[in-house]
């Protein structure tokens, strides 16, 4: 028995509209906020995750024949005896604007610079059906030439989604470190001088401009580079890259280093008590786009008091009135 079609429930329409609005705008604290709310309603991340299966199924396929045929059929006025091919149309129409977007920012793509800042994320897609997402108070620079795709990662994280061409190759450089890709999905984060790379999907070459070797990944590693090319490391590609879908993922991070990564999506930090055990471990999926929510879920979980502080930022201390657990 075929699975059945999408179906044009209210819930579908919201997730199209969701999924449309993350993928093709910058997109704000606000906006991660009302996204969490819808997304919590039954059903609704079931409606998006559907959505967001047939995008990736119909997405680079731009010369399969079905989807010619659906093109087609959305410039063609209909006869009665006409018979629509089973993609439908709203996608062709999407896929179609899409298209023309694309083409006519094309033009400006040599040299260009696009930002996330702090608590926002953005989705810049390139004409050669390659995409780059960018993570809070991140800056990437797009030089596409006739040999050769090269971007910088000047500041924060991103995550690239390449669309293959061998023969202008794709090359990300962040600090001393470039990473060179073929049709792949790849996650770069800066951090000061160091360089950190996970591999998703596809394979990619890394090197630094210190060491005469690359290293390279297979899907679910990692390498971090500062100075020299670490070493290669098995790492859960989901957790690492959890904030391509609005969630900041933890499992056993000292609390120091989960405030740390909390504060990215922060313009006033949150600190902690100094007489309050740095390390101490802290295991949990918050949402990046409601920090105030993680404030209160990590008070809970670890017997602290959040208290607002003059500045705007957040002190969390050791609350003395009931046990740390």
């Amino acid at each position: 028995m075929r699975a059945p079609a999408l179906q044009d429930s209210a819930a579908q329409s919201e997730a199209r509209a969701w999924f449309s609005r993350l993928n093709t705008t910058t997109v704000s604290a606000d906006t991660m906020e009302a996204f969490r709310v819808w997304r919590q309603q039954p059903g609704n991340i079931e409606a998006l995750r559907e959505v967001e299966a047939l995008w990736r199924r119909t997405g680079a396929a731009s010369e399969h024949p079905a989807v010619k045929a659906a093109l087609e059929t959305a410039l063609t006025p209909k006869r009665r005896s006409q018979r629509t091919p089973r993609l439908s149309l709203a996608l062709a129409s999407a896929a179609i604007a899409g298209a023309i977007a694309t083409s006519l920012a094309w033009p400006s793509l040599a040299g260009r610079t696009y930002d996330a800042g702090v608590g926002e994320q953005r989705l810049v897609r390139l004409d050669d059906g390659s995409s780059i997402r960018l993570d809070t108070d991140t800056r990437v620079r797009v030089r596409y030439g006739v040999g050769r795709r090269a971007v910088t990662l000047e500041r924060g994280q991103a995550f690239f989604e390449v669309a293959h061409d061998a023969a202008r190759p794709f090359v990300v450089t962040a600090n001393d470190t470039t990473v060179r890709a073929l049709g792949t999905r790849f996650d770069v984060r800066r951090d000061g001088e160091a360089t950190r790379v996970t591999l998703v999907q596809g394979r990619v070459e890394v090197k630094d401009r210190a060491a005469p070797d690359a290293v390279v990944l297979a899907p679910g590693q990692q390498v971090t580079a500062k100075e020299r090319l670490g070493a290669v490391r098995r790492v859960d590609t989901e957790t690492a890259t959890s904030w391509t879908t609005g969630r900041l993922t933890f499992h056993a991070v000292p609390l120091q280093q989960a405030l740390a990564e909390i504060n990215r999506y922060r313009r006033t930090p949150i600190r902690l008590d100094p007489a309050y055990v740095a390390d101490t471990p802290i295991t949990g999926t918050f949402d990046s786009g409601d920090t105030g929510a993680i404030v209160d879920s990590i008070a809970l979980l670890r017997g602290l008091k959040a208290r607002p502080m003059p500045d705007g930022s957040v002190m969390l201390e050791a609350d003395h009135a009931r046990p740390a657990g």
